[in-house]
Order: structure tokens, then sequence, then C-alpha cells
């Protein structure tokens, strides 16, 4: 329930559980949800009482368990558990593929971390597109080549353009395009 920009939490009969007082409630998993109050983050059960305080401004907890936080305007990602994975270091983090795989950005570089955290490549790409099938276009130095979803490059980084179009990879390279 929202009440004055603050949530809480009513029963399906309406009651109160909790009165609104945090800045925002995720969904629940598992039990628990989490909440934001005062630009603290913290775990909650049904009953809005306070499970576990966490040394971050925010978490964004994925439907894996894991979580994404953020402190001092920096990401990284703990466990289902709470425990540090990834010290918060990236500028953002974006999760944005259906392969469980997106985005890390270091000032105006892109790389690739799974919603686990681990690192499949670090932020040096200029450009990288989404996942489709285990293989993802990614653009260095001004040319597109494309990787895997272990960062291993399949097709170097060659081509003015790619493109992906019903299971075809179509290339272009000095106003020409074919495909792989």
């Amino acid at each position: 329930v929202q009440k004055e920009g603050k949530w809480g939490l009513l029963d399906k009969q309406g009651n109160v559980l909790c009165e609104p007082m945090y800045n925002d409630i995720s969904n629940f998993q598992n039990g628990t949800a989490v909440a934001h109050l005062d630009n603290k983050a913290m775990l909650i059960n049904t009953n809005g009482e306070v499970v576990k305080i966490y040394d971050y401004n925010q978490v964004e907890r994925l439907p894996n368990g894991y979580a994404k936080v953020q402190k001092n305007n920096k990401w990284g990602f703990i466990n289902p558990d709470g425990e540090e994975i990834v010290s918060p270091q990236f500028d953002a983090i974006q999760i944005c593929s259906k392969e469980d795989i997106g985005e890390i950005r270091v000032g105006q570089k892109l790389g690739l971390i799974t919603t686990e955290g681990k690192v499949i490549c670090p932020a040096k790409y200029e450009d990288v597109r989404s996942f489709s099938e285990g293989i993802t276009a990614v653009k260095i130095n001004h040319k597109w080549g494309i990787i895997n979803n272990d960062g291993v490059e399949l097709v170097a980084p060659k081509y003015d353009d790619i493109e992906d179009c019903d299971d075809i990879i179509y290339v272009c390279k000095d106003g020409k395009w074919g495909y792989l």
C-alpha cells in the first residue's frame, strides 16, 4: 500500500502488516523483499520487519536470487546469501538478455557479465548488442565482430556493421553487404 509517497504492506484481507514507511518495496522472493529507506537498502519479511540491513544504497534482486548492488554510485553483485561476489566498481550494470547476461559500463566502455556476477569480458567495447542464441555483436575501434556468451571471439572485429535477422548474420564492409 502506498501513502504520501511511502510504501507499507497489507495482508489479503486488507489488514495493515506494516505502516507505509519505505521509499519502495520490491516483489517478494522466498518470503523476503528488498526495501529502501532513506538511501539504505534492507531485506524485509512479509510483515515488513527488517531481516537484514545491507551496506549498499541500492539493491536490485534478479530472478535467480542474485542482486545488483550500488554503493557510492558504483555497481557490483551479491549472491542469494547476501555475500558480495563482485565489489561495486562499475558505472552501470544492465541485465537485458534472456541468457542471463548483461552489460557493464566503465566510463564509455562496455563489457559483459553474467547474472551470477562472473565477468565474461572487461569493459573494452564501444557497443554491445543483445545476445541471441549464445552470440552477440561487439564493436571495438569502430569495427564489429562476434563473441559467444563465454567471451570467446568467433568473428574478429572487421566489419562496418552487423545485423542479425532470421538466423542469418548480415555483415557490411566497405559499403557492401554479405552474410556469414
